[in-house]
């Protein structure tokens, strides 16, 4: 869109049960209501066709469904890529401002636990959801070396269709169906998609690469060794 508009999030007569009002020109603060639990919440123009059973600390869903609108004044509980299986377009509205986006097919979108936003999106819909709890996530954060807070503007940035992350949101839909070690693997891959997703969110540390001597004084040093094996060597003459 050509400019931002300031973002509304708190809503006069917000129906907590419904969670798809949509009104503007209110600056009153947000009601006290805790992060939607996406993994049971489902807007009313939406329908899930098939999710996951049993992965601890993550959930994956299809779903489809009609034009609509959600608003989520306190934020979501968990983090969620969204791949779209279908062209989108997506009004996304967050703290710093409103932005209309259009998705192709097999780009996706990450939101963060925690955050205000709203969507309003137009058309058909059919997109695939990889949630993560957050315990899951700041346990990847912690092993990786980074926080797990993310940046507001997280919502408004697309995940191209080549993305590691939104390649293994497709692959773990394969994993919907019951199959032998589904489980560990959806483990494995979900922490996988974390890691990418924090590579390019969050503040990760740079990693250096550990002092390795030459490989011309590591072959002098092997070429000693073979000469003088009956003899005692010391470090320093290595």
């Amino acid at each position: 869109m050509a400019g931002i508009e300031r973002p509304v999030f708190a809503l006069k007569g917000y129906d907590i049960a419904a969670g798809s009002c949509w009104t503007s020109g209110m600056t009153e603060a947000p009601p006290r209501i805790p992060p939607y639990d996406l993994n049971t919440y489902v807007p009313a123009a939406i329908t899930v066709v098939r999710r996951s059973q049993g992965w601890p600390g993550l959930f994956l869903q299809e779903r489809r469904g009609a034009a609509g609108v959600v608003n989520y004044p306190a934020g979501i509980r968990q983090h969620v890529v969204y791949v779209f299986q279908e062209d989108q377009t997506s009004e996304v509205v967050t703290e710093s401002g409103r932005r209309e986006i259009r998705y192709a097919a097999g780009e996706g979108r990450f939101t963060p636990a925690g955050q205000p936003v709203a969507f309003r999106w137009s058309g058909e819909v059919h997109l695939l959801m990889l949630g993560f709890e957050p315990w899951f996530f700041e346990r990847v954060a912690a092993e990786v070396g980074c926080p797990a807070t993310l940046p507001a503007d997280t919502n408004i940035q697309k995940l191209p269709a080549g993305h590691p992350a939104v390649r293994i949101v497709q692959h773990l839909a394969r994993e919907l169906e019951p199959a032998a070690g589904g489980r560990l693997l959806a483990d494995g891959l979900a922490r996988a998609a974390a890691v990418h997703l924090l590579r390019q969110f969050a503040l990760v540390p740079h990693v250096r690469a550990p002092h390795a001597a030459p490989p011309s004084a590591v072959l002098r040093a092997v070429d000693l060794m073979r000469r003088r094996l009956a003899e005692p060597r010391t470090i320093d003459e290595l």
